[in-house]
């Protein structure tokens, strides 16, 4: 299975949210979508399942989490 750390290194980021960004530019490149595509099959190759959901699921539940901390922070603050 294909991990959030395979997914940021064939794309060429180091954040999160740097993710957009980077599909965006890679969608509208005929080469580097191919090429990028490629990159993926190397380390997965099962079609059946959407690579990109454990991505998202595990970056929602930390945001998620970071979001709870700060309600709970404002809260105990006064």
């Amino acid at each position: 299975m294909i991990t959030t750390s395979d997914i940021n290194t064939i794309l060429g980021i180091k954040e999160n949210f740097q993710l957009h960004g980077a599909l965006k530019d890679i969608l509208f490149d005929e080469d580097k979508k191919t090429e990028v595509f490629e990159k993926f099959l190397e380390i997965e190759n099962d079609l059946s399942y959407d690579w990109f959901t454990n991505y998202f699921q595990t970056n929602l539940k930390f945001l998620n989490f970071l979001n709870s901390a700060s309600i709970l922070t404002q809260l105990l603050n006064g």
